[in-house]
């Protein structure tokens, strides 16, 4: 982390969120993070004590200046106060007592990384440990398809979008197709592998967006006084507004009621719990012999192990993957590398013992699996190694 400090000039050090934050808000771990770069001679002492007088100039008076250089500065301490006093996150990682607060961009990745003590405890990768942490995605097949009456289509490619027009021609990533079957279809199946993602625009006019893993199970004509789809995995709704015919999402433990709203349902089996997020407008949701709760926006209903609770959520957190986006809130690393499991279509090993390591930022899901790890565990007290297709990560 502190290797590149030794490079920055004054506008790298303007440019560096994490040290416009700890200048404009310092904390006892921040001040003993900047104070040992500078006493073990980690970073250019001129140029750093430069950037500090020059924002402290900007934050006192706001002169003004045609300097671009300046200006962008001055947005970025203007942005920092607009959270202070929203009372938004304010390094929030210190919470967990931290000893030392990284933040890193490693192909497109911004990420807070927060370590909870000094001392780690190691975990000996060697065969006699016992992996409860396995993820292991193996699809059945690697594409995605649209099965009906027994008659499957594969689709090609990594995504998929499929429409149904009014009148109920299926459109395929933008060609006409017909699944040819004896009888006329009632019920399809998409089917979303490990590492791909689908579109489904229903034929009532309701979107879906499938991530990796997942299966939608729909009719191809919705009943008259309800619209019922059956999910495995996760979907991103937006649901046509019909008071007539409410809109029904069923899991393996949970009902999801609606009539015109989006919201989040992640429902994998492997996972032991399930979710439903509200964006907007309101749902009802009810677990298998359990008593109904209705959502109001940014709340998060959790299912596990036949308990239900709701608290407040920022939505975006676990809604961005559908627009390639993973945004990560003081999340454990152990959770980050679940969902990228899924969404990369790789299989991942690390022990049982928690890391204690939390990450805050924003991933690009174009990047490459591979340079994230080898990104990550140049900050982190992380290894890994790659074995029979597989990444071992070990947390030192």
């Amino acid at each position: 982390m502190s290797v590149k400090y030794i490079l920055y000039q004054v506008e790298d050090f303007l440019a560096d969120d994490y040290f416009v934050e700890t200048m404009l808000y310092p904390t006892d771990e921040s001040k003993k993070f900047w104070e040992s770069l500078r006493r073990r001679k980690k970073m250019n002492k001129a140029e750093f004590d430069a950037a500090c007088t020059l924002l402290n100039t900007l934050r006192e008076s706001k002169p003004m200046v045609s300097d671009e250089r300046v200006r962008r500065v001055w947005e970025r301490i203007s942005e920092a106060n607009r959270k202070y006093e929203l009372r938004i996150r304010r390094f929030r990682i210190f919470r967990y007592a931290a000893a030392a607060c990284l933040i890193a961009a490693i192909s497109g990745i911004s990420l807070f990384i927060a370590l909870k003590s000094d001392h780690y405890s190691h975990v000996e990768l060697m065969s006699e440990i016992h992996f409860e942490n396995v993820i292991n995605p193996v699809p059945s097949t690697d594409q995605i398809q649209l099965i009906a009456e027994g008659v499957v289509m594969n689709v090609d490619g990594s995504e998929a979008e499929i429409e149904y027009e009014k009148s109920g021609k299926m459109i395929i990533n933008r060609e006409a197709v017909a699944l040819e079957t004896e009888n006329t279809p009632q019920k399809y199946q998409l089917r979303v592998p490990y590492g791909k993602r689908a579109f489904l625009k229903m034929p009532d006019g309701t979107s879906l967006w499938v991530n990796s893993g997942s299966m939608v199970s729909y009719p191809s004509v919705f009943a008259e006084d309800k619209r019922e789809i059956f999910v495995e995995g996760e979907i991103y709704a937006e649901v046509f507004h019909d008071a007539d015919r409410p809109f029904i999402v069923k899991t393996d433990s949970l009902e999801v009621r609606v009539l015109g709203t989006a919201f989040d349902v992640s429902a994998y089996k492997e996972e032991k719990q399930t979710y439903v997020i509200l964006v907007n407008g309101a749902v009802n949701v009810q677990p298998k012999n359990g008593t109904a709760t209705l959502l109001q926006p940014n709340q998060m209903y959790t299912y596990t192990e036949q308990v239900g609770s709701v608290k407040n959520v920022n939505v975006d957190s676990y809604v961005s993957w559908r627009t390639g986006v993973y945004i990560f809130k003081n999340e454990s690393i152990e959770n980050v590398l679940r969902r990228l499991a899924r969404y990369y279509n790789v299989t991942i090993r690390f022990a049982s013992s928690p890391s204690n390591i939390t990450c805050s930022g924003k991933l690009a899901l174009k990047e490459d699996f591979g340079q994230f790890l080898k990104g990550l565990s140049e900050i982190t007290p992380m290894t890994f190694v790659v074995e029979n297709n597989e990444y071992v990560v070990d947390f030192k």
